[in-house]
């Protein structure tokens, strides 16, 4: 479980106080060594121009130097603190990057402060195990100034967290916490401070899989007296122990009570997964939709780079009646991957009484939650295999429809009658029979050797094919191709439900087409469409006769 470290920050860096601008100074008397103390603590300066250019000309002059007295050293130390504190300023010293790297071990820093500068700095540029380093040389050089001891504990949690050392990162929180308590530190103790390191160390237990602490510890703080960032980090927190303790009441009381207000481009990246399963738990598609307009590309990116599935809610062009299903589905899959882990969850409780102690059952919840996410894949890859099987399958079934009905129109076209027909009594009736068989039924293939067969000796046979006598009429030609399909189906005695079904389209299709053979071919109102043909063709003279 991911947890929240919030600290305070100079341009990044997570401090219990503020880091302030530096203020003027003499270079050539040298730079006051309080200069940084009420930097951190008083806010009584402020950088200038000036005071960085004069860090900068002491710090070359002394660079240079091969040995250098006590009085040098510090002086180095100091100017090394300025411009580590330039670095993150709009306008930062061209020497700042060099300063970092500058470890002369014959010169050592003595100062707390320039050792508190330079551990910010190195924090913000993400070198944590220097920066930890210098926060514990502050805790062997300084016993008794209790605000600024404070202040590198309360550092040395983030440092600690972000070097996934969660157990030093609880040891620091609790030992603060303890000198917060402590009587030499009521005379700079606040309700504020307090509440801080508390969120912090319920968020550490989250990390650590101590849900029961975390609550624990969140349950002792009055979260009103905070403002609203510190309010939202409050409610995350509580949110994720409900949530890893499958308290599904507790966790849909703070969800609409206070969760769903926050902007998703608000919620630290790593919790974004956590804060989106809930709104997919709960349907709450307008929070969704909210979240979509205003941080849509954000969103996109952050669930993209981590792998996570939820990216497909957030891409880019989605109709809403698209979109609105596949939030359904979400939703569908969501619950039902909590309601696996929520049984194997109870089920793991229950065991409590076989010993099953408290470390164990959270060791099993971080498993359970392992196996959801596996689990969600796993669906995830079961449904797009389900919709390329379905796929294939209709594709299939068109095929073979479309194969059957390109037999049944090679049955009915023409074929030369031979030298000594036999007189075989067969309706055309039958013959629609054994195409309905041939179209729907089984056994196609030998259906259609036996209508073939059947075709040859019919003795009301009326051949379609080109070249054919339905096609000698001079109104053929303008028909367009599906007029002509149904056309030639109608003249083998086929009914407009059955021709429908052959060529899969409507029976109002085949009627409007029945409509326009009629106007093309002039035919009357009063007579019957087929009859009009069935006279007319046998009033033409056959090929065989023509070719005689």
């Amino acid at each position: 479980m991911n947890s929240i470290i919030n600290l305070w920050k100079l341009g990044g860096i997570l401090c219990v106080f503020v880091l302030f601008l530096l203020p003027k100074a003499h270079a050539e008397e040298g730079i006051d060594s309080g200069i940084l103390e009420e930097l951190l603590f008083f806010r009584t300066r402020s950088l200038s121009v000036e005071l960085v250019d004069s860090a900068e000309t002491r710090y070359r002059s002394l660079a240079i130097q091969t040995e250098l007295s006590a009085e040098a050293c510090a002086q180095l130390g100091l100017c090394k603190a300025l411009i580590a504190i330039s670095g993150f300023e709009p306008q930062p010293s061209v020497l700042f990057p060099s300063i970092l790297y500058d470890e002369r071990s014959d010169c050592g820093i003595t100062d707390p402060m320039v050792h508190l500068a330079l551990g910010n700095a190195n924090y913000n540029l993400n070198r944590f195990e220097i920066a930890a380093e210098h926060y514990r040389q502050i805790l062997n050089l300084e016993k008794d100034r209790a605000p600024l001891i404070a202040t590198v504990e309360f550092n040395l949690i983030a440092v600690y967290n972000a070097l996934k050392e969660v157990d030093k990162a609880i040891a620091t929180a609790k030992r603060l916490l303890t000198r917060i308590e402590s009587s030499e530190g009521k005379e700079w103790n606040n309700a504020l401070m307090w509440n801080h390191v508390s969120i912090n160390l319920a968020g550490l237990y989250n990390t650590n899989n101590s849900h029961d602490r975390a609550l624990q510890v969140l349950s002792n703080l009055d979260p009103s007296i905070l403002d609203a960032y510190w309010q939202n980090i409050f409610h995350l927190n509580k949110f994720l122990a409900f949530n890893a303790m499958f308290q599904k009441d507790s966790c849909e009381k703070i969800w609409f009570d206070y969760l769903r207000q926050i902007p998703m481009s608000e919620i630290p990246e790593d919790l974004l997964e956590a804060v989106m399963a809930q709104s997919l738990m709960v349907d709450d598609y307008v929070q969704f939709s909210r979240s979509r307009e205003q941080s849509r590309d954000f969103i996109h990116t952050v669930f993209l780079k981590s792998s996570s599935h939820y990216a497909e809610l957030f891409e880019a062009e989605l109709l809403e009646s698209d979109l609105r299903a596949r939030w359904d589905d979400f939703v569908k899959m969501e619950r039902a991957y909590s309601r696996m882990a929520r049984a194997r969850f109870e089920a793991l409780v229950s065991k409590k009484g076989d010993s099953l102690e408290m470390g164990n059952l959270e060791l099993k919840i971080a498993e359970i939650r392992v196996e959801k996410e596996q689990w969600r894949s796993i669906t995830i890859a079961i449904a797009l295999a389900i919709n390329v099987l379905i796929v294939v399958a209709i594709f299939h079934f068109n095929r073979k429809r479309s194969q059957k009905r390109a037999q049944l129109v090679e049955v009915f076209k023409g074929v030369p009658l031979s030298q000594t027909p036999k007189a075989i009594t067969l309706k055309t009736n039958d013959i629609r029979v054994l195409g309905d068989a041939i179209a729907f039924g089984k056994r196609t293939a030998d259906a259609m050797l036996i209508l073939k067969k059947l075709n040859q000796y019919t003795q009301d046979r009326i051949p379609i094919s080109e070249g054919d006598q339905v096609q000698n009429l001079p109104q053929y030609r303008s028909l367009k191709s599906s007029e002509r399909q149904i056309l030639d189906y109608l003249i083998l005695g086929f009914e407009s439900k059955e021709i429908a079904r052959l060529i899969g389209c409507s029976i109002s299709h085949v009627y409007n087409m029945r409509s326009r053979i009629r106007q093309t071919f002039e035919i009357p109102e009063d007579q019957g469409l087929e009859d009009w043909f069935k006279a007319r063709l046998s009033e033409m003279p056959s090929d065989e006769g023509a070719n005689e």
